[in-house]
């Protein structure tokens, strides 16, 4: 093989290598961010049980009042209005990710329609194989050039399988955050309402 195919084969792996080094970092922080999101769930479902056992607390009427005070309601409501603030701040985060996502999916398909069009040339040509033994590789650039495409192509289609079924796992995850902040703000209406209760029994 001459030095000139040598290098160009290089610089067409390490052009590759480049793609799935800066893919693995993504796919990592995406990871990291997901992580982030089920801490503060499990977060949130401690505070949501917390106002739970107050608000049944507070149903069974005046007997046990002085073990909780309007201070402990309000450090609770403090809190999760922090969760909520959390959960909004990792959602725009998710989403800022996504939108990335969308540029590598947009970038992988040029990519494929790339792969396509080169197995169009190649199919309308003579043996590749046979050329470059009789021609002593004359057409060693191009050849070169067909091979890694096909090569970035290939690795391009299993990295956009990856990302989808990374996508299709969080789409659940999505639903679940949702429900948990609908959830959280019936619980703070309810815990509200208690204590504008209390104070115009206390009037």
């Amino acid at each position: 093989m001459s030095k000139g195919m040598q290098s160009h084969n290089n610089d067409n792996s390490t052009s590759v290598h480049g793609m799935l080094s800066s893919l693995k970092e993504f796919i990592t922080n995406l990871n990291e961010k997901n992580k982030k999101i089920d801490d503060t769930l499990k977060t949130t479902k401690a505070i949501e049980k917390k106002l739970h056992d107050l608000t049944q607390f507070n149903e069974n009427g005046e007997s046990s009042k002085g073990h909780y005070g309007n201070s402990e309601y309000n450090k609770i409501i403090e809190r999760l209005r922090a969760e909520n603030a959390t959960i909004r701040e990792l959602k725009q985060e998710r989403g800022d990710l996504k939108l990335l996502l969308q540029d590598y999916h947009n970038t992988l398909e040029v990519v494929m329609k790339k792969h396509r069009q080169m197995v169009s040339q190649m199919s309308a040509l003579p043996d590749m194989g046979e050329i470059i033994k009789k021609s002593e590789c004359k057409l060693n650039d191009y050849c070169l050039k067909v091979h890694g495409d096909m090569i970035f192509s290939a690795v391009a289609h299993e990295v956009l399988h990856d990302l989808d079924e990374y996508e299709d796992a969080n789409r659940a995850k999505d639903e679940r955050l949702a429900k948990l902040e609908y959830e959280n703000k019936i619980l703070r209406d309810l815990v509200l309402n208690s204590i504008k209760c209390q104070k115009l029994t206390q009037k």
